[in-house]
C-alpha cells in the first residue's frame, strides 16, 4: 500500500461523465504507481480554474524515460477517455525523478453542474479537502 494524499481545495461538482473520467484516470494512474514506480508516496491533485478542471497524480518513484516507453493500454485508455469529452492527458517523467500524470478538461464544454442539480449529490460540506490514505495514526481520520 502506498500512502496517498488527496488535495481538492475549491473543487465543485461536474457532470457524471467528467467526474467518471477523472476518477478512472486517477485510479489507473495509481495502479501504475503501485505496479511500476517503486514509490513511497503519491499525491492526487484536483485543480479547478476558470476554464478547466485539471488533475494530477504525482509519485516519488523511480520514474522512466517516456521517449523510450510508449503509452501502454492503461495510459492510452486514459487519453482516449479524456479525449472523448474534449480533454487531454500529459505524462511527465524522468529516471529517478518520479512521474506525473495530468489531465485537463474544458469546463465550458462539459458544463459545471449547478448547485441543487437533482442528479448530483453535493458532499462538499461533509468531507475534508485533504485526506491521507491510509490514515496516519493519530490523525483526525485515523
Amino acid at each position: 500500500m502506498i500512502p496517498t494524499t488527496l488535495e481538492a481545495d475549491g473543487v465543485g461538482r461536474y457532470p457524471r461523465e467528467a467526474e467518471a473520467a477523472v476518477y478512472f484516470c486517477c485510479l489507473e494512474a495509481l495502479q501504475n504507481v503501485a505496479k511500476y514506480a517503486g514509490a513511497s508516496r503519491a499525491v492526487i491533485r484536483l485543480i479547478p480554474d476558470e476554464d478547466h478542471l485539471r488533475f494530477e497524480v504525482v509519485d516519488d518513484g523511480a520514474g522512466f524515460d517516456p521517449s523510450s516507453t510508449g503509452y501502454g493500454t492503461g495510459l492510452q485508455g486514459m487519453a482516449d477517455r479524456l479525449e472523448a469529452i474534449g480533454g487531454t492527458l500529459q505524462l511527465r517523467s524522468a529516471p529517478t525523478e518520479g512521474t506525473t500524470v495530468s489531465g485537463r478538461l474544458p469546463t465550458a464544454d462539459i458544463g459545471i453542474a449547478e448547485i441543487g442539480a437533482p442528479e448530483l449529490l453535493d458532499l462538499s460540506g461533509r468531507a475534508p479537502d485533504r485526506q491521507e490514505f491510509p490514515p496516519q495514526v493519530g490523525s483526525p481520520s485515523g
